[in-house]
């Protein structure tokens, strides 16, 4: 963070983007908590998913990963309509973690997401779905979890760090 991100941390000014007052500092605390939680609540329903389309439940994979898809949108719309704009109050981010790439990451995740669902859709068009078939969603899903495990780590390491040493500041 910049040479502004202590002052901006400890003023609560007005964010970006016109939004006005921040969130408190005890709203934006708790929801840290439950971002959080939910990264690991996210991760098991993505294996639910995987699971159901090992079994050949192709129905059910569909499902979850609609479900999937559906709560990580939530997840990430909280993240820019409350977390990001304070994030970017702060000034300059350490190499990595700049807001455009905390906002490019998430599209990329939701794009990722619908072609995930197209490609189960093709599958499950297909009968029978030949175990080639198989191993190519989960060749997919593979590239699309290391996404997933990269911006996990990026918020873990830059982004929530930032936010709950604002909501120390005094």
């Amino acid at each position: 963070m910049g040479e502004d991100s202590a002052s901006h941390r400890k003023s609560g000014e007005v964010l970006p983007s016109g939004l006005g007052k921040p969130p408190s500092k005890e709203r934006v605390r708790g929801r840290i908590g439950v971002l959080l939680a939910q990264h690991e609540e996210l991760d098991e329903l993505f294996l639910l998913h995987q699971e159901a389309l090992l079994d050949r439940d192709l129905n059910r994979a569909r499902e979850l990963l609609q479900q999937y898809r559906v709560l990580v949108a939530t997840h990430i719309e909280e993240e820019r309509s409350e977390l990001l704009p304070i994030y970017a109050s702060f000034g300059e981010a350490p190499r990595g973690a700049d807001v455009e790439l905390f906002h490019s990451e998430h599209e990329k995740i939701l794009a990722r997401l619908v072609q995930l669902e197209h490609s189960m859709e093709r599958l499950a068009a297909r009968s029978p779905q030949s175990t080639r078939d198989l191993i190519a969603i989960f060749d997919g899903e593979s590239s699309f979890k290391h996404l997933m495990e990269h911006h996990d780590l990026r918020e873990r390491r830059f982004f929530f760090p930032a936010l709950e040493s604002w909501c120390a500041d005094s």
